[in-house]
């Protein structure tokens, strides 16, 4: 589910339910998945088992009431294709469905806020809203966890509008949702301690006021304090806008507040951030805690990594060994594993660790690059060469996603162009450098070694194209 592939969740459900034909989660899980697939009428019956299997579910009554709500559109939209005629749908009974599950849900949720207020008054303690009283913000999360954001919405707006205030929670929810819809910058906006946009609950847009002609605001909804959920969630985002310095001050305030509620994926986030903002040693540490909360393949890849570039190669390879053991397939392990074997002078080793960096589907032209400067360093062309046209073709097939850029494609062919010049390959640098100008029109430096190869090679003609057209940049 989490991943869009809704057809195999469905037949990993079926499974589920083949085994144990009254496990709840997973009912409603796959109730979901054929709203997904937009079958509203077969969700009805997943959904009816829900209920049916633990009648006392706010969750499974909340998800009923979102099936019910698409099924009666359905009925009222398209009764054809649901085999109903025209003339029997009765416009009445959706609603009345829908108020009815709705209804159930929010009584189960009072029950529950009830019976904590008893039990704290028994304890003489205060007691305050939790999700387990509102059954649609549980709902919410359990379709979060699905990676389906726009129904999470729809639960969200029926627990702010019916359930208990909560607004730490509903906050993380919009911002986990805009997460998720790939806006990062939309996500933190409900995490700072700023007024907040009100948006109409239909159309996603700002409302605004009709008097003034502006943006109508609400309250700033959290102000972040020590709550590792808002700190973790915040990092989060800044890490995805790619603002690592501000994600790593999240992540270390989430680490310090509260270490053993912060998960593995933050202690990672964190270590790539320091990575990133080159302070190794701290990323080294970062990394050592995370071996700490769980040892697998990622984190001793961090810890080699980061070992990698503070120059400690032995205890970068004893790291890089143990993620090797875990993950024998990952190609980042293999890459460092190599520059490790060629620091330490390991030729055959590094040769090894390269075959297996290629086999295994590398995607870091940088890394590549960095392993090709090894060989550059000792005059080993001809492997120089293999490494480079690799990186090539990963920013060929590439392109400019992932951070790559056109200059960066440019610069590695021009690199290529200057070891093939070393192993006397004239013409295949010449097509790697018009490949360079083509890719980057203003790289000088593919310029002037065409004017001097096609100079080489007895084409004045040539030369002279490129001659001018280096003037002509150098006057610009």
């Amino acid at each position: 589910m989490r991943r869009g592939d809704v057809g195999k969740a469905e037949e990993c459900l079926r499974e589920c339910l083949a085994l144990d034909d009254k496990r709840l989660d997973a009912l409603l899980a796959l109730s979901i998945n054929l709203l997904v697939q937009e079958l509203p009428d077969k969700a009805e019956v997943l959904a009816q088992s829900a209920v049916s299997a633990k009648a006392d579910s706010g969750p499974a009554w909340s998800i009923m009431t979102l099936v019910y709500r698409r099924l009666g559109s359905r009925m009222m939209e398209d009764p054809l294709s649901m085999g109903v005629p025209p003339e029997e749908v009765d416009p009445k009974a959706w609603p009345q469905a829908v108020d009815n599950c709705l209804w159930k849900s929010l009584n189960l949720g009072k029950e529950v806020a009830a019976a904590a207020a008893e039990a704290a008054a028994a304890e003489e303690m205060e007691v305050a809203p939790s999700s387990d009283s509102s059954p649609f913000l549980q709902a919410a999360l359990m379709l979060l966890d699905l990676h389906l954001p726009d129904m999470a919405l729809e639960c969200l707006a029926t627990a702010e509008k019916e359930g208990p205030q909560m607004a730490v929670e509903f906050s993380l929810i919009r911002a986990r949702c805009a997460q998720l819809k790939g806006d990062a910058e939309g996500g933190l906006v409900f995490l700072t301690p700023d007024p907040v946009p009100v948006l109409d609950e239909e159309t996603g847009e700002p409302v605004v006021d009709e008097e003034t002609g502006e943006p109508t605001t609400s309250p700033a909804p959290v102000d972040g304090g020590d709550d590792t959920r808002v700190l973790s969630l915040r990092g989060n985002l800044l890490y995805d806008c790619g603002r690592y310095a501000d994600a790593a001050l999240c992540y270390e305030k989430a680490i310090v507040s509260a270490p053993h509620a912060v998960t593995l994926e933050c202690h990672l986030r964190l270590g790539t951030s320091l990575m990133q903002l080159q302070r190794f040693d701290d990323a080294r540490a970062a990394y050592t805690r995370a071996c700490a909360l769980a040892p697998c393949c990622s984190v001793w890849l961090g810890l080699g990594a980061s070992s990698v570039r503070l120059g400690d190669l032995e205890n970068a390879d004893m790291a890089l060994a143990e993620a090797n053991a875990r993950d024998n397939r990952n190609p980042f392990v293999w890459a460092y594993l190599t520059l490790v074997n060629l620091g330490l002078g390991r030729d055959d080793e590094a040769a090894t660790a390269l075959r297996y960096c290629f086999k295994e589907g590398m995607e870091e032209p940088t890394l590549l690059e960095e392993i090709a400067g090894h060989y550059l360093n000792v005059g080993r062309y001809a492997q120089a060469a293999v490494v480079l046209k690799r990186a090539c073709a990963i920013y060929a097939s590439t392109g400019s996603s992932g951070g790559l850029t056109s200059a960066s494609a440019a610069d590695c062919r021009v690199r290529l162009a200057k070891t093939l010049v070393e192993l006397r390959e004239t013409e295949a640098a010449i097509g790697e450098l018009i490949s360079a100008h083509a890719i980057n029109p203003s790289n000088d430096v593919a310029m002037s070694m065409l004017v001097d190869l096609y100079t080489s090679i007895g084409d004045d003609a040539k030369a002279e194209k490129f001659r001018v057209a280096l003037e002509g940049l150098a006057n610009a």
